[in-house]
């Protein structure tokens, strides 16, 4: 069995989609089942909307766990634009391991994203010139390599161009522009070393290790569900765009009202879930948004995430939702964490990085996750 360790739930899915690409059976848990059967295994943590110690405490121990199941090897999913606890994460899989080094290529060349001479690109621009450094609870204000993973008491944070060797003692990043350089660092990976990072250097290693893609992944063309609730949970552009695309098409948008907004008494959320059931009566398709000015603080998006969490739970207890299709990693985690939703079997991958699941704990619920910064599918709105 391989396992991964994702920082998030969106990450986690996306692991999944390259396992269908290649044949595995996938499942994706929120623990690790000491029964479970698969060749792939996903656990997906929510260690990115942690604190710096507890994030290293639920690496430290879910990977103590796999390594007693007797796992073939684990790879650490990381932000692919170093988001979250990186290096903390990964001193906690190294020690717990028992190795001393880890090789981390975060890069994402096919998304743009690419590392070189110690800088963060997407699409020829700097990460902290991006969408990415609005983010409320990791604003990226540098596109610096060495500011984006700090340092490290226990191991050396290296950055390394192709061709130079990974040292012993230390967490090293492999720059990466192109396809190529993502298999020559697959080509690296021996058992001494911990490989982290983005989608694509898990595809390499894939790779690397003899495992064929046997389609493209992509179905672009499936039957969705009728009910469907569509939760945006992220700040990009890119998502504002799709909500005014939404409206422009008659869409069903439930933007969040400002006493919710702005306020923790729970009568005001109960009044827009009445508002959003009553909705449901002339419409299978509905959007929920929160369409307010992006907040910089952590706290403050963690309490957004808990009222999504709360009323989308009841809306699936009340509505019957065929589709639930989320936006962002963490909003995906706080729902369902708050829904008791646990196991997952990927089925079809929609768009790069964007998967369909059935859910194990409630059948007949489908759910589709979505990263902030990635494409939509078409099939959503046909």
């Amino acid at each position: 069995m391989i396992a991964v360790i994702a920082d998030d739930f969106t990450g986690a899915a996306e692991i999944g989609g390259l396992g269908i690409r290649h044949g595995l059976s996938v499942k994706i848990e929120t623990e690790v089942i000491p029964d479970l059967e698969a060749d792939l295994l996903v656990v997906a943590t929510d260690t990115r909307s942690m604190s710096n110690e507890q994030a290293y405490m639920e690496v430290m121990n879910i990977t103590s766990t796999l390594l007693n199941k007797g796992v073939d090897w684990i790879y650490k999913k990381n932000d692919s634009v170093l988001r979250g606890h990186v290096v903390k994460e990964l001193s906690a899989q190294l020690k717990a391991a028992d190795k001393d080094k880890a090789l981390l290529v975060p890069a994402n060349p096919a998304l743009g994203r690419t590392v070189v001479d110690g800088f963060y690109f997407v699409n020829g621009k700097p990460l902290n010139e991006t969408d990415f450094a609005e983010d409320p609870e990791f604003s990226l204000t540098s596109s610096s390599i060495k500011d984006l993973l700090g340092s490290c008491d226990e191991y050396k944070v290296r950055i390394n161009k192709r061709g130079e060797e990974v040292g012993d003692g230390t967490i090293t990043l492999g720059e990466a522009t192109d396809s190529g350089d993502l298999n020559y660092w697959a080509e690296q990976v021996n058992s001494r070393i911990i490989p982290a990072g983005a989608a694509a250097f898990f595809g390499a290693l894939l790779k690397a290790k003899g495992y064929k893609e046997l389609t493209n992944g992509v179905e672009p063309d499936c039957e969705l569900g009728r009910k469907m609730l569509i939760v945006c949970g992220s700040s990009f552009a890119k998502s504002r765009q799709v909500i005014i695309n939404a409206k422009l098409r008659g869409e069903t948008v439930c933007e969040m009202p400002l006493k919710v907004f702005e306020n923790d008494d729970e009568k005001f959320l109960n009044k827009w879930n009445e508002q959003i059931i009553e909705r449901y009566q002339s419409s299978d398709k509905i959007f929920l948004v929160i369409n307010r000015p992006i907040v910089s603080d952590d706290g403050f998006a963690k309490r957004l995430r808990l009222k999504f969490s709360l009323l989308v739970n009841n809306l699936l207890e009340k509505v019957g939702v065929d589709e639930l299709i989320i936006e962002g990693g963490a909003t995906a985690s706080s729902i369902l964490h708050k829904a008791n939703l646990t196991s997952f079997l990927p089925q079809q991958e929609l768009a790069p990085g964007v998967i369909r699941m059935n859910v194990i704990d409630k059948p007949g619920l489908n759910i589709i996750m979505k990263p902030g910064s990635y494409a939509w599918p078409n099939c959503i709105w046909n």
